[in-house]
């Protein structure tokens, strides 16, 4: 990450930052120590996986394999979860959307795998608000033991949910929907406006970024007796038909479709926000306008914007006449 790659990475931290500040709030010191270090050691293998000229591609993997069956077993015995088990349990909980976000800006992600990273942090910071919101309360001690009972069962209940409205219930337990938490909201929206235009960025088919505003004129390439051998006619009449200027500006694709997105995406989120009992038919209309705009554009006349570029470009150009290269 070069330039302002870094600035693009912190902002798209913010929302998963926040919703670990508030998952972790109230542990006591020794528990918090424990789940910090535990998020640092998590974090510090997401940055050797991304080392240059290291074995992490080969090393971080088969290390969180084992983290994984370590905690899958830490799961299956609930007497582990008062000890070491629980700690490391809720500090990869905490650092995984982070990590997540980390390992997708490897050269090898495309830009679909950074989304779909993004993604998947945005439903694990989802669940540990749940989590807070619904299953830590007054009456239970905050612990590491008891939020990870809770992320457990939050994801249970929002599994068992989903099954119920696949069926065709109507009196599902969504945790995650019932998350109302506006803070979260902007600051993932400002992380995923950040991430789309960073991916955007104009660039020619070899990935290498174009200007964003015209270059400067280029000075003098060398001086006549570069150029020994050919007539100063014809150098003349180099100079006459040449423009200085420098290479043009590159520009963003899509611009306008992407500004409508966004803006169409804040509108249903401050209507859901507003009424949120018309969450799912707002979803339904929603979803049949955009697949409706999809078949519209499908089936459009392609090449039209091309045709009226090539027959501006005729009405504008000199008659071939004028552009015979004259004898010398």
């Amino acid at each position: 990450m070069r330039g302002g790659g870094w600035l693009v990475f912190a902002v798209s931290w913010t929302p998963f930052l926040y919703a670990a500040g508030l998952f972790l709030a109230g542990l006591s010191a020794g528990e918090l120590a424990g789940v910090l270090l535990t998020c640092l050691l998590t974090l510090g293998l997401g940055v050797y996986y991304l080392w240059p000229h290291s074995a992490g591609e080969i090393v971080v993997p088969i290390v969180f394999l084992g983290l994984s069956l370590f905690l899958l077993a830490t799961a299956a015995n609930p007497g582990a979860l008062e000890g070491l088990g629980a700690v490391v349990w809720v500090g990869m909980l905490a650092a995984a959307p982070l990590v997540l976000l980390l390992v997708s800006t490897h050269p090898d992600r495309g830009p679909g795998g950074r989304l779909v990273a993004f993604q998947i942090a945005l439903l694990d910071g989802l669940a540990m608000l749940a989590t807070r919101q619904f299953f830590v309360t007054g009456s239970t001690s905050v612990s590491t033991a008891n939020l990870l009972i809770g992320y457990l069962d939050t994801i249970h209940a929002q599994l068992v949910g989903l099954g119920v409205l696949v069926s065709g219930g109507s009196s599902a337990s969504l945790p995650l929907a019932s998350v109302n938490d506006a803070t979260f909201v902007v600051l993932a929206a400002l992380a995923l406006v950040t991430t789309i235009v960073s991916i955007v960025r104009p660039m020619t088919g070899r990935g290498v970024e174009l200007p964003t505003a015209p270059g400067a004129a280029r000075g003098p390439s060398g001086s006549d007796g570069e150029l020994a051998g050919v007539p100063a006619s014809f150098r003349e009449v180099l100079r006459s038909r040449s423009r200085s200027e420098g290479p043009p500006k590159g520009e963003f694709p899509d611009v306008p479709a992407f500004a409508v997105a966004v803006g169409a995406a804040a509108v249903f989120l401050a209507l859901l926000y507003t009424i949120p009992a018309w969450a799912l038919f707002l979803t339904v209309l929603g979803t049949v306008i955009g697949v409706a705009t999809l078949i519209a554009l499908l089936f459009r006349r392609l090449g039209a914007r091309a045709r009226v570029g090539r027959a501006r470009e005729s009405r504008g150009s000199p008659p071939e006449a004028s552009r015979e290269v004259p004898e010398f």
